[in-house]
């Protein structure tokens, strides 16, 4: 339902979904728990959230500048947990 409605028709939506997901993180990160699982251990919870990559995907090209750093070095790709995809898959 988020996919649908954070599309160009309603944006804000998507930025609100977004700001959510910032919040929730730096809620991980500041206290160590998790309320979707609270079987893990505070250090988990912690290495779990971002909420500065999070933040850096709100901004205009931001999730961009992300993933050209991450094909630039690797350490930085595992450390803020981004995939780089190796083929394209276009047919």
């Amino acid at each position: 339902m988020e996919q649908l409605l954070s599309g160009s028709a309603f944006p804000a939506i998507g930025l609100i979904a977004d700001f959510y997901k910032v919040m929730s993180n730096f809620f991980m990160e500041t206290t160590g728990f998790d309320f979707t699982d609270p079987t893990k251990t505070p250090e988990e919870i912690r290495k779990k959230a971002m909420p500065i990559k999070r933040v850096v995907n709100m901004v205009p090209s931001g999730k961009s500048i992300m993933t050209w750093l991450a094909m630039i070095d690797s350490e930085f790709a595992k450390e803020f947990d981004i995939t780089i995809q190796k083929e394209t898959s276009v047919r």
